[in-house]
């Protein structure tokens, strides 16, 4: 392997190891990707809402809000994680349960591939066909256009999918230094990991009780749509979505856990070392 070789390899280990770095990409992806679904949300209420009916759409703005604020909590942790400055302790199982986080994640985001390169390529078809002559009113109406709003939402979600993967990497990858030199846990990462353990602890659990509760559901629907004359879902579709969205929120809740343990099993690790046996001095 030629120097230049070594460098380039060299500076893409770092850069898979680049923890604080990841972290601060994650934050910047999982906060831009919160916009645009929000505003297609906003849309979608004042649409389904008729004007005289004022109380409805009133009450799923602040719900909406809501929504936003709890979906930006993994990327404060994010955001948290890049300014702690100690040395982080992961254990190797918790290194391997970052793998196989980023491994699951990474077979969900290919088989979602696809199909959003189909919408891709029919979204680049109306595109070409699209009418630019009126100047400046052609360029507002394609941004506004519900289909490049939708396409971009997309683009930026699987951004933050992206970097959300490569922080489970950078975790498997990242190198345990001795506790000697070791400087506290910033309040800042404290506090947020615990916000975010909790809080998408929650949904995972909710989520897992959605999956059991499934066939249940199925069957709910199925004899309701029998009743008004609609074909009835099918069971395995609705159980690979609620699958495919639990395995989703349970890889975006493996980092803050893994942080979490990992700090705990650091105090753990920093009190048996302080209160190891002294050196027994020689009487010589």
């Amino acid at each position: 392997m030629n120097p230049t070789e070594l460098r380039t390899a060299r500076s893409l280990t770092f850069w898979f190891t680049d923890l604080k770095g990841i972290a601060l990409t994650a934050c910047v992806t999982g906060l831009l990707s919160l916009p645009l679904p929000a505003w297609n949300a906003i849309q979608t209420i004042t649409a389904a809402t008729s004007p005289t009916n004022a109380f409805w759409r009133l009450a799923g703005i602040p719900v909406l809000v809501l929504t936003i604020l709890f979906s930006a909590i993994i990327p404060l942790f994010y955001f948290a994680l890049y300014r702690n400055e100690a040395m982080l302790y992961f254990p190797k199982r918790l290194r391997l349960l970052a793998l196989i986080a980023a491994v699951t994640f990474v077979v969900i985001v290919l088989t979602t591939l696809p199909a959003w390169i189909r919408s891709l390529a029919a979204y680049f078809g109306a595109l070409a066909a699209f009418d630019w002559r009126m100047g400046a009113a052609s360029v507002l109406v394609f941004v506004r256009d519900p289909r490049t709003i939708g396409q971009l939402s997309k683009l930026l979600g699987e951004a933050s999918n992206i970097a959300c993967i490569l922080m489970l990497i950078a975790i498997f990858r990242c190198a345990n230094e001795p506790l000697e030199a070791d400087i506290p846990v910033s309040k800042l990462l404290r506090v947020m990991t615990k916000v975010a353990v909790i809080s998408w602890g929650l949904v995972v659990a909710f989520l897992v009780l959605r999956v059991i509760a499934m066939p249940y559901v199925f069957f709910q629907l199925r004899t309701y749509a029998f009743q008004i004359g609609r074909t009835p879902p099918q069971l395995w579709v609705m159980m690979a979505e609620a699958v495919r969205t639990l395995l989703i929120q349970a890889c975006l809740f493996a980092g803050p856990y893994i942080v979490y343990r990992s700090q705990r099993e650091r105090i753990g690790s920093l009190v048996d070392f302080e209160s190891g046996p002294e050196p027994i001095e020689s009487a010589g």
